[in-house]
């Protein structure tokens, strides 16, 4: 009659007892016990035999390297394996009655790895603390690209899921794309989490601006004054005008027929003639976006002698060429009176 078994087998540990009804005959019995990586377990081999003549022993046979097994009394034995040790091991018992007939106990230990929770290290290079900004046209397409460390994927490998409380994302594996549109112009916060395949997860929050490239610029004049001298330079200055989108701004200024380009955040003018003068300042950003001011301009007044372009001026050279005309005229028009005078006189000595 063979050996009977009864096995009662619980996490981290397991009883085995044996029943001999005859002295034993050698067999092999393979029980598996699981256990996770880190841990420790403990087997418990008794024996159902009554009289004390005949109680069994219980012995290690075969020892496997990286397990600690200890006997904490008679058929209670202790398992520690090493901390990062983990797989499958056999470790055999040798069951022995007082006859010396022996029966052997196998026992598969199956360590498994401890789950480890991923952890997001970057996105798009930058190392996220609590938190992450980013900001997108309207029109244009946001690259997420997720840095994960999961120390689980150096066992079987590791399958990472990743998900966005926001819907307006195309998830492909760790990288994340937005493509925005008029609809998504705001501020958005976002929660990206990371999730392995035992559930465990990590989570970043991410701040996304999508920005409307139709604003206009917001154009600010300073310096205009209704009514100046002629010799007087007028400045205009523009520096505390913004766009609401952020975009570098381009001033450009319209003077009657003529136009230029601004250098720098300010235009000096002197004008040229006196009167009335229309004044046009535009700014640009890359996007087409104009903000635009016009100003109108009286200019009085007369320059210094030697000024130029100055009305006066105009009529010193218009007296320069016109006096000599003016002085031959007169002279000669003395001298046909002079000599119609002394005509006369002959004419009455006669």
């Amino acid at each position: 009659m063979e050996d009977e078994y009864h096995f009662q087998s619980e996490w981290n540990e397991i009883n085995v007892t044996v029943f001999p009804n005859k002295p034993p005959e050698i067999k092999e019995e393979y029980i598996l016990l699981q256990m996770e990586e880190g841990g420790s377990c403990r087997i418990n081999l008794t024996s159902a035999v009554w009289d004390p003549d005949e109680a069994l022993s219980f012995r290690i046979l075969k020892e496997v390297e990286g397990i600690l097994i200890s006997e904490e009394k008679p058929g209670v034995f202790s398992v520690l394996p090493e901390r990062d040790l983990n797989g499958m091991y056999n470790i055999t018992f040798l069951c022995e009655d007082p006859f010396s007939n022996t029966v052997f106990i196998n026992v598969t230990l199956n360590i498994t790895p401890i789950p480890d929770q991923p952890r997001i290290l970057t996105v798009n290079g930058k190392r996220i603390v609590g938190g992450g900004y980013f900001n997108i046209r309207e029109g244009e397409t946001l690259w997420l690209n997720f840095s994960v460390d999961d120390p689980d994927l150096k066992w079987e490998g590791d399958t990472l899921t990743l998900q966005a409380s926001w819907g307006r994302f195309r998830i492909d594996g760790l990288s994340a794309e937005l493509s925005a549109s008029q609809r998504d112009v705001g501020i958005h916060t976002v929660v990206f989490n990371v999730t392995d395949r035992f559930g465990l997860s990590d989570g970043v929050k991410i701040t996304i601006e999508v920005i409307n490239v139709n604003d206009p610029p917001i154009l600010i004049v300073t310096g205009i004054k209704e009514r100046i001298n002629l010799s007087e330079p007028l400045t205009v200055h523009f520096n505390e005008s913004y766009d609401p989108d952020g975009d570098l701004l381009m001033f450009s200024l319209r003077i009657d027929n003529g136009s230029r380009m601004a250098v720098g955040d300010h235009f000096t003018l002197r004008f040229a003639s006196a009167g009335v003068h229309v004044l046009e300042i535009m700014a640009k950003d890359p996007y087409g976006g104009v903000s635009s001011a016009e100003y109108r301009i009286t200019v009085v007044g007369v320059v210094e002698a030697g000024g130029a372009d100055s009305g006066m001026n105009r009529v010193n050279r218009w007296a320069t060429i016109a006096i000599p005309f003016i002085v031959s005229a007169v002279l000669v028009c003395l001298l046909y009176i002079f000599f119609l005078k002394r005509r006369n006189s002959y004419r009455d000595e006669e």
